[in-house]
């Protein structure tokens, strides 16, 4: 079960059995940054680069929509489209 509370104004966590997810905000209130127990996402646009902190490794999404604000229509992680 999740449970939603607020740190600080900017900075609302996420709790899944006792593991905090904090989201990082601009002062839009566009999200920036999520820090997951095992992962931190930094969203730039319709681009998102994710570190998986087990691994070390970074991946990379590309979100494609249909006019500026359309609907996504599709994702590119790495050599593969959805």
């Amino acid at each position: 079960m999740w449970r939603w509370f607020t740190h600080r104004p900017t900075s609302p966590r996420a709790c899944l059995h006792g593991q905090a997810t904090t989201f990082i905000y601009d002062t839009g209130g566009q999200r920036l940054i999520r820090k997951a127990p095992t992962s931190v996402t930094l969203y730039l646009g319709k681009q998102e680069l994710k570190l998986d902190r087990a691994t070390n490794k970074v991946s990379a999404t590309r979100y494609y929509t249909a006019g500026g604000d359309g609907p996504t229509i599709a994702a590119r992680q790495g050599a593969t489209l959805t």
